[in-house]
């Protein structure tokens, strides 16, 4: 794995656009480092509704809950719901 970080709160409100039309990623309060997360722990991070089955589930986490953060996102956009 190339990087160690999860976002953790993937969402609208967190995504931004520029005036040049760059879309960049803020609100990193939830990050985590990957290689830091305590296994057997509570790892539940980001809002319910971006929240990935593994993490609600309270399963090992990895980059792929941002991923799934990012599909909802995606399909709010498209069908507005």
């Amino acid at each position: 794995m190339q990087f160690d970080i999860v976002h953790g709160d993937v969402k609208p409100g967190n995504i931004l656009q520029s005036e040049s039309g760059t879309v960049k990623l803020s609100n990193f309060g939830l990050a985590r480092r990957l290689s830091k997360l305590q296994p057997g722990k509570i790892q539940l991070i980001g809002m319910p509704n971006y929240l990935s089955l593994e993490a609600a589930a309270q399963k090992p986490v990895d980059f792929r809950i941002d991923m799934y953060s990012l599909g909802v996102t995606l399909f709010e956009l498209t069908f507005g719901r």
